[in-house]
Formats: structure tokens, sequence, C-alpha cells
């Protein structure tokens, strides 16, 4: 999640300038506050300005303001470990509990979005077409993809539909072979494909599958033993080749893990149902 200090307030009050007087360059007072709140993000063109008024370089303002912390993770991680177990009255608790909370930050907005991604993930279906723009919105306006972003992108994405996804995949693993994004995301971005991969297998659309699997082979990603079972798993499963979905089974069993060996058992019998 984004750290509570807030750059541009503390750097707007060290130059001795009023919410107003900043509000000027980027269009109201009521904007300033907006965005130092956490309620809306700034525009590309205001945080130029922003950052230029200020003092700020874009760097500071994104690593300031788009950090990743242990909240985002342990969020996930907690949200993960509920759909591995088929927790539904659990999810439903966590979302029903943050629905309670009279004002909802930009954060927060995004902890529920994510929540009903996992409710959605749990009956392989999209989100609504409300809650669809929400993510579009936020995502459209991304200059620099952060951890926080990508997080937020991996645990939402199948509640959008892939063709919308694709772009942002793109610019993901553009910003990670350049280096722009660091190299210890990379885990974060191997997760991400994965959940892509899945989520194009469920809406059924090969092209964009292809050409996933030929940025798997041309971009090295993260490779350990979780990953590789879920990519046997999933291009045996899209290729229709059963001695490799065997094979992930195989490797669950020796590791244990009834739980994943239950999640692939739910894609594989969706995938069976779409195709008949």
């Amino acid at each position: 999640m984004r750290k509570e200090t807030n750059i541009i307030k503390e750097r707007r009050k060290l130059k001795n300038l009023s919410q107003k007087q900043l509000g000027a360059f980027i269009g109201s007072q009521a904007m300033v506050s907006r965005i130092e709140s956490g309620q809306i993000l700034p525009n590309a063109q205001s945080i130029y300005f922003i950052c230029k008024e200020l003092d700020i370089t874009i760097d500071e303002y994104f690593s300031n303001n788009f950090e990743i912390d242990f909240n985002i993770v342990n969020f996930r991680n907690k949200l993960n470990y509920k759909y591995l177990h088929n927790d539904i009255d659990g999810l439903y608790a966590m979302y029903n509990e943050l629905k309670l909370r009279k004002t909802l930050t930009l954060n927060n907005k995004h902890d529920i979005l994510m929540l009903k991604a996992t409710i959605y993930h749990t009956k392989f279906r999209i989100a609504s077409t409300t809650d669809q723009n929400i993510l579009i919105d936020y995502f459209n306006k991304l200059i620099s993809w952060q951890l926080y972003d990508i997080y937020l992108l991996e645990c939402t994405v199948n509640m959008l539909p892939v063709t919308l996804v694709r772009p942002y995949i793109s610019d993901i693993l553009g910003q990670y072979i350049y280096e722009t994004v660091q190299y210890n995301q990379l885990d974060n971005i191997t997760n991400l494909i994965i959940r892509f991969f899945e989520t194009s297998l469920l809406q059924n659309k090969p092209i964009i599958i292809e050409w996933i699997i030929k940025k798997i082979e041309d971009i090295p990603l993260e490779d350990s033993l979780t990953h590789q079972v879920w990519l046997l798993f999933l291009i045996g499963l899209y290729r229709n080749e059963q001695h490799k979905i065997d094979q992930a089974y195989t490797i669950l069993t020796i590791l244990d893990d009834c739980h994943l060996k239950n999640i692939f058992k739910r894609i594989a019998l969706q995938c069976a149902q779409m195709r008949e």
C-alpha cells in the first residue's frame, strides 16, 4: 500500500505553499486536497507541474507514493490462502468488514476490489462493468508500473476481459526488459503472467494464450517449482496434452499440496464445461 507519509503535502509545507497556491498550477485547491488525502491520483500533466513547483523528481514522487509495504503483501497472501482453501465465508466476512468503514481511501477501495476479484475467481466470473471501469480508469493513468500496481493487477486480472489487460502486461514486461522494474519484482511479474494465462484460458482467448506462451519463451521469468507446475498444467490444459496435466498432478501429490491440486481440478472442470 502507499506509505502514509505524503511527499506532496510535506514538500508543499516546507515551501510554505498553501493548497490553494499549488492548486493554481493543476486546477484547484480541492484537487490538491483530494490528491494529498489519497482520494484521487493526479494525471501525467498534474504530476509534472506538482514535481516542478515542489522541486520533487519524478523518481522521488513514484518511490514515495507507490512504495510497496507489508500491508498489501499480507493482504494478498491472506486472500490467496482463503482462495486456495475455498473459504468463501471468510472472504465475504472480510468484504463486509471493509464495506462498513465510513470513509474509504483509494487504497481501501482497491482492497475491496481485490476481495471482490477473489470472490469472482472462486466462481470464474468477470466483474461488473462498474468495477471493471474503476480498475481500467486507474491502470490507464499509470505512467510507470510500480510494485503496488503489479500486485493490484495480479489480484484483479481475473475481473477484466483479457483483451483489455494485454497492453498492461506488455507495458510491465517492457519495463522489466529495460530494467525500470526491479529484478526483485520478478516473482510478482511471474505470478501475474500465470494469473493472466489462467484467465485467458477460462475466457477462451487462444490468440492471447499463444502470445503469452511466446513471451514466456522469450523472457526469463522466475522458475520456482510452483511456477513450473502452474505452467506445465496450464499449457497441458490449453493444448489438451493429458500427460502434462498428469505430470503436474503427480508433482503436487509428491509435494502433498492438495489445495493447489483442487484448484487445478476446478480449472480443468471449468474448461471442460466451456468446451462442451
